[in-house]
């Protein structure tokens, strides 16, 4: 009877889609974000510089040069994310690491809020923990960001930094039922690379407007970044 009189309903996944009502003719709209990017922002005079949200320069101090792409994914910290498997495919990918091309991704990790690493619980600490290690055997500290705290109603922010990078959104989770960031990061005209298990399978379709792939195959998330990067730095897909 509530959907009944319902003029709209929302939904991501066809699991969740009451029987009978078809989403076919959704359409993407353009994204209201303007043509300025990040560097024209930053060689801009000092008083508009004064007004760039704090994330940004949270973000931007891990970066040597903080103008380029960055690939962001916002998660928990939790193993379900995968976001461990994302760090190993980018510091063990050959050319990704070649002195030509170190530092042409950026990745910029969103895990959740901390204060003390010791009073995090025990399966965000190891999920940390294994990050600051693959950081530190691959020597990613100017490509990757991972900054303490961020505030869950400046989430969007977040989203807009990559926007004005020309960057790009990743969901690696082994699963995702629902797929909520994937469609935040659409509306601000993100490319998408997501999970091939769960929703994502029906965002992708109706957005138009990224890739899937196999959260456990390494190499497919390697050569799914070497493709990003090659795109905007080429212009080329691989």
């Amino acid at each position: 009877m509530g959907l009944d009189a319902t003029e709209m309903v929302v939904t991501s996944t066809r699991q969740v889609i009451p029987p009978g009502m078809d989403f076919s003719y959704v359409r993407t709209q353009d994204s209201l974000e303007g043509d300025s990017n990040l560097k024209s922002l930053l060689t801009s005079d000092r008083n508009n510089r004064r007004h760039l949200p704090p994330i940004w320069s949270k973000i931007m101090r891990f970066f040597t040069n903080p103008h380029k792409p960055t690939i962001l994914a916002l998660s928990r910290s939790n193993p379900k994310t995968n976001v461990t498997t994302l760090l190993k495919a980018s510091g063990e990918c050959r050319p990704l690491q070649e002195p030509a091309n170190m530092g042409l991704i950026l990745l910029t990790l969103i895990l959740g809020n901390r204060d003390d690493i010791e009073e995090m619980s025990n399966s965000s600490l190891a999920v940390l923990t294994t990050v600051l290690k693959i950081i530190n055997k691959y020597d990613l500290y100017d490509q990757v960001a991972y900054p303490k705290h961020h505030k869950q109603s400046k989430v969007l922010e977040i989203y807009r930094f990559a926007a004005k990078t020309k960057g790009d959104f990743i969901n690696p989770t082994l699963v995702e039922p629902f797929g909520l960031t994937l469609i935040e990061a659409s509306a601000y005209g993100l490319p998408i690379v997501a999970t091939e298990n769960g929703g994502p399978v029906d965002i992708v379709k109706v957005f138009n407007n990224g890739l899937l792939i196999d959260p456990h195959d390494q190499k497919a998330i390697a050569d799914v970044l070497l493709k990003l990067v090659l795109t905007k730095t080429c212009g080329l897909i691989v």
